[in-house]
């Protein structure tokens, strides 16, 4: 793994910040990441091999999230203004396109190891506009600010958070040793969560899940071209029309086949070849996976 990114040292992640206590609980609007699968499946793989240092706190799936924008402590937020919010965001979040973005290999920052979400912008974009919502709410003075940069906010979903102070190093060989592939997520979703910090994790006591994008039975938004391709080609293969063993067309083939960009053909590969239904063969193309062999 390149170095590039990382830090040098790594400190304890778990001092009181400002207004924390043990047992005050805060509202935020995160996404929680349990309901991606083939994230948790990447999170999972790198895990694994930080399993043996003490001074990291791996984080269980059902607690991962992306941290997006806060709202206030529970006791400084009155329940009639997180209704009022709750619906208001519901109704703006319905309104736009869900961000679609990729994670891939871990950081090591000065107080967690996280995938970077990539591309930062349409996360970075969809926290101006809750938090203009919570604004519009809370009123100015009560809601985080934003950063004056806005490339100061990186969206990422932690991994493991620092316990101690410790030197990067063992952690980046061993992180090193992970062989996996890109995961796309469609954050179609995002949650108002309740959490407190009590046993050095966010544990949340309570989720509301607040669609991006249209529901209850409007057109919804049409898919990334991507994902029509990646869809197009596992049709292909479960009707058989592609067999195992068979050979996929190029990818100068593909992008005249369905008017799409190098990139779009490559981003598919990618979710089809994490799924396990085709392979690349160096030199050759990318071939529909044989099916494994079943043991008498």
């Amino acid at each position: 793994m390149s170095r590039a990114g990382h830090v040098d040292k790594m400190r304890d992640h778990w001092w009181w910040r400002p207004g924390w206590r043990p047992g005050r609980h805060f509202y935020a609007c995160h996404f929680s990441m349990v309901r991606h699968a083939s994230l948790v499946r990447l999170v999972e793989a790198y895990q694994g091999s930080l399993r043996g240092l003490s001074t990291l706190d791996l984080i269980p799936s059902g607690w991962l999230h992306l941290t997006m924008q806060g709202i206030g402590f529970v006791d400084e937020v009155r329940d009639s203004e997180v209704v009022e919010l709750t619906g208001r965001l519901r109704d703006r979040l319905v309104t736009l396109t869900p961000p679609v973005v990729t994670f891939h290999r871990p950081l090591v920052r000065p107080e967690a190891v996280y995938l970077p979400a990539d591309p930062p912008e349409p996360i970075r974009a969809l926290r101006a506009v809750v938090h203009g919502v919570i604004a519009e709410v809370l009123g100015e003075d009560r809601v985080e600010h934003l950063p004056r940069d806005a490339a100061e906010y990186r969206p990422h979903v932690s991994i493991a958070y620092s316990n101690a102070r410790q030197d990067v190093e063992p952690i980046a060989e061993v992180l090193n040793c992970v062989e996996a592939g890109p995961v796309p997520v469609v954050l179609d979703r995002v949650d108002l969560l309740r959490f407190h910090r009590d046993h050095r994790m966010y544990e949340w006591t309570e989720a509301v899940p607040l669609r991006i994008g249209t529901d209850r039975g409007e057109q919804m938004p049409a898919k990334p071209k991507w994902a029509q391709l990646a869809d197009l080609i596992r049709e292909q293969i479960a009707s058989g029309e592609l067999a195992p063993g068979d050979k996929l067309p190029s990818t100068a083939q593909l992008c005249g086949q369905h008017g799409v960009s190098a990139g779009v053909v490559n981003h598919a590969m990618i979710v089809l070849k994490t799924e396990g239904l085709v392979e690349g063969v160096h030199g050759l193309g990318v071939f529909v996976k044989e099916a494994p062999s079943e043991q008498a």
